[in-house]
């Protein structure tokens, strides 16, 4: 499924917010791409799953999209994505 195009860049900003108070599970921790936002490095799925809440009110599952869309989206959104 592709990610909903109604995230925007203001829910990717509070859900970065989201993950630094709350964590990354084990399981969401990036392998080889990271959203990088004031030095901070930030798991590209994970954040898309999670900026969906403040969009929609529930989490997008990891599982309803690949690593390159995330890339690709965050990318198109203004964010600067690093290779690990």
């Amino acid at each position: 499924m592709p990610i909903p195009n109604t995230i925007n860049h203001n829910h990717v900003l509070q859900a970065l917010s989201k993950i630094v108070i709350e964590g990354v599970p084990a399981k969401n921790v990036a392998r080889n791409t990271i959203l990088r936002y004031e030095k901070k490095a930030y798991p590209t799925k994970w954040v898309i799953c999670q900026a969906y809440i403040f969009d929609a009110g529930q989490e997008w599952p990891t599982k309803n999209f690949i690593t390159h869309e995330a890339v690709r989206y965050l990318t198109d959104l203004g964010f600067t994505i690093e290779y690990i």
